[in-house]
């Protein structure tokens, strides 16, 4: 930074060293004419075009310098179209004000005709003139260097290969035509070589100035102020050259600094011109050009934003916004969304915000119904009226999936009936006569499809007739294609959530589920007990439990639950965990009379349980001491025993839990008694053990169940457990097959 300084103070420094120097000169050369010595010696005019170049071309570094390091981008080929024209006018209205100044506040003085000489030499009327000469060529030689430097961004916008070179090339032509006027005095004309490098400089000239590629991005605004700066700027170089004679004051100051300003002048006012005349000529398309952007900006917008964003009502205003604002001022448009739901389940489950229910169209798709999500600056009522007389727009595009495009609404046979051209005509001269506020004259509904499937509607109208082009259908039908991913990914996005949270409410209900069955495995002297408990999903409606009773009459209880209810999943474990509630509260009072025991249980159900749901129960209460068992069965599977070297089911008669009340119960609830005796196994399970079913979609049923029991019924109860649990698996493959819930509870007499 202090570099910088340093260089821009050097360069301050040179410049008021040379002009002093040069002011100098000409002083001296004045006083010279008026001694009528109008024969100058040669290197006064070399010694003056070498002052005023160093003057220039540290002007020119300073401007280089400053408007690189204020310039908004790193790169020096910075570009600001407006910044330029911003700056340009700025500049020229203090010129021609200061010039204004200047020439009114000081006397008049100009350059005449030297008198008594044989030539046409002019020379200064007073010393006034001279100071002139270097205030007017400082100033517009420093106007000149800006623009030279503004007009390099221009040319260089864009550039292609030889753009750079073709330019510097014409800065050398002009600067060696400079070269060629050195040491040339006010009198002297064009030598040959001054007049090959003009030629040369001025085809260069015309070259650069058709690079005016920076116009067409400009939007029909800045094209009208862009005209008008160029008549602003071409007038002022005009009015300084009639008004203040500059070219004169330019060739005094130094020939060859004076040629090269009056040169960049003609660059200037050249490329002005011509690109006065490409604005004139891409103003027309100007329209089309900014829509064509805004069409670019929007749909690369849409597609990064599909990529971020998973709110669905978010997606819908985005999707109507882009569109509209693509396809012009005038177009308003909404959302429909297709359901396939009943009104109230669509009320009850819809989260968006509904607004307008259209097109019922249960008469071909059961419940489907269109639901409108988002507007875009066009009101309900209106999109209802419209739908009212164009409901075949709903129909045609759910069954037919395709975009309809209609022109003329007005005269729309399918909306207003088949009419008579004159009549068609007469509609029209009325509706245009009476028309009232926004009016739909023309739309396109196109369908959101994933994956041929459809998700809804985006409506797109306008107030004109035929105001949709082909490039407006080929727009929408791109935005439509994004939107219906983001709609679907923002859906799957939402399932893969719900998906976790259950999963996560699962793995909670699965831990509780754990804890309700039995944590320790209950040891009693004379007895092995083994238990599996095997859901079919995180949790299940199966239940088993075992516990003591309090002695009676000096003999130990303890006593075997097995329950199933009705259905899988976390709808069956609320039942179960209910279950386990009930029996714990009433073992305390009727654990000595397991049919008691029941019967209140069932009294307790039936109130609670849905109509729907139901649970089969076996209990047993067994006499430690005695060896004596008592069965209940409620509805459930038979218990499968092994007693007396006999492997036999038990079977009972009795209701589920939760199907009738009372009497009818009681009626058929049975209970039995029986001795157990060393080597006895008694397996109590639930039918997802005699339901797994294999490829062939046979039952391991009952049958495999007893043979399992009596080939293995020496083992121990965690083996025996173990065994039966395999067989199903084996026989149901590695339990693919396991569609039920499975628990089996093995009791075994040492």
């Amino acid at each position: 930074m202090m570099k910088s300084r340093r260089i821009v103070y050097i360069l301050l420094v040179l410049i008021v060293l040379f002009e002093a120097l040069l002011l100098i000169v000409d002083f001296g050369m004045y006083y010279a004419f008026k001694a009528h010595a109008y024969i100058l010696p040669l290197g006064v005019s070399y010694l003056k075009d070498v002052l005023s170049a160093g003057i220039f071309i540290s002007i020119y570094v300073l401007i280089r310098k400053r408007f690189i390091e204020n310039s908004d981008s790193n790169d020096t080929l910075w570009f600001n179209e407006v910044g330029i024209m911003r700056s340009g006018s700025v500049v020229l209205i203090f010129t021609l004000g200061f010039f204004f100044v200047v020439d009114q506040s000081l006397p008049q003085s100009n350059y005449i005709n030297a008198p008594n000489s044989t030539y046409d030499f002019i020379v200064p009327e007073s010393l006034l003139t001279i100071i002139k000469t270097h205030i007017f060529t400082l100033t517009i030689g420093i106007m000149l260097l800006i623009g030279l430097v503004a007009l390099e961004r221009f040319i260089l916008y864009k550039r292609s290969k030889h753009t750079a070179s073709n330019f510097a090339g014409s800065i050398v032509m002009i600067l060696i035509f400079g070269f060629t006027m050195s040491g040339k005095t006010p009198d002297e004309t064009f030598t040959l070589q001054s007049v090959t490098f003009g030629i040369l400089s001025i085809i260069l000239i015309t070259v650069n100035s058709f690079r005016i590629s920076w116009i067409l991005p400009l939007s029909r605004s800045d094209k009208w102020k862009f005209s008008g700066f160029i008549l602003l700027l071409s007038g002022t170089l005009f009015i300084l050259y009639k008004w203040f004679d500059f070219h004169h004051h330019f060739i005094w100051y130094s020939s060859m600094s004076g040629h090269i300003l009056l040169m960049l002048s003609l660059y200037l006012v050249f490329y002005l011109v011509v690109s006065f005349f490409g604005i004139l000529i891409y103003l027309p398309s100007s329209r089309d050009y900014e829509r064509k952007t805004t069409e670019i900006r929007n749909l690369y917008a849409m597609s990064k934003f599909i990529t971020d964003v998973f709110d669905e009502e978010k997606i819908y205003a985005s999707l109507l916004q882009y569109i509209c604002s693509s396809i012009g001022n005038s177009a308003k448009g909404w959302l429909d969304i297709y359901r396939i739901e009943s009104l109230d389940d669509l009320k009850k489950q819809s989260k968006l915000n509904t607004e307008t229910l259209t097109c019922d169209l249960n008469s071909s798709f059961k419940q489907a119904r269109f639901n409108t999500v988002h507007r875009h600056m066009i009101k309900a009522p209106m999109i209802d009226e419209f739908a009212e007389k164009a409901g075949f727009i709903w129909k045609d595009i759910a069954t037919q999936k395709e975009v309809i495009k209609i022109d003329d609404v007005s005269n729309e046979p399918r909306i207003i009936g088949q009419k008579k051209p004159l009549h068609n005509l007469w509609r029209r001269f009325r509706r245009i006569r009476h028309r009232d506020g926004y009016q739909i004259s023309s739309m396109v509904s196109v369908p959101l499809l994933s994956r041929t499937r459809l998700i809804g509607i985006v409506h797109i109208v306008k107030d004109v007739e035929y105001g949709f082009v082909n490039d407006d259908l080929e727009l929408i039908v791109t935005f439509a294609d994004q939107a219906a991913v983001a709609i679907d990914n923002s859906r799957l996005f939402k399932q893969l959530i719900e998906k976790e949270r259950l999963k996560q409410e699962l793995l909670i209900a699965e831990n509780f589920q754990e804890r309700l069955l039995p944590q320790n495995p209950l040891n009693v002297e004379g007895f092995e007990l083994a238990s599996l408990f095997y859901p079919a999903y995180e949790v299940g409606g199966d239940y088993y439990d075992f516990f003591e009773i309090q002695t009676l009459n000096g003999q130990k209880h303890f006593a075997i639950i097995v329950a199933d209810v009705s259905g899988k999943g976390t709808f069956a474990a609320f039942y179960m965990a209910e279950l386990k509630g009930i029996i714990q509260s009433l073992s305390s009072v009727y654990a000595h009379d397991p049919a008691e025991l029941i019967r209140r249980a069932n009294e307790t159900l039936v109130n609670s349980l849905d109509k729907h749901v139901f649970i089969s129960l076996v209990f047993a209460l067994v006499n430690a001491t005695t060896k004596n068992v008592t069965l209940v069965n409620a509805g459930h599977c038979p218990v499968a025993t092994v007693m007396n070297q006999s492997t036999q089911l038990i079977k009972m008669d009795g209701l589920a839990l939760g199907l009738r009340k009372g009497d009818i119960f009681n009626s058929v609830l049975s209970m039995k008694r029986f001795q157990l005796n060393s080597g006895d196994v008694m397996v109590f399970y639930t039918d997802g053990v005699i339901e797994a079913t294999n490829e062939e979609k046979e039952e391991f049923g009952y049958e495999r169940l007893k043979n399992t029991l009596s080939e293995n019924r020496s083992l121990s109860a965690e083996d025996i457990k173990n065994t039966i649990f395999d067989a199903v698996n084996t026989f149901a493959k590695a339990g693919e097959s396991n569609r039920d819930d499975l628990t089996i509870l093995v009791l075994k007499v040492l």
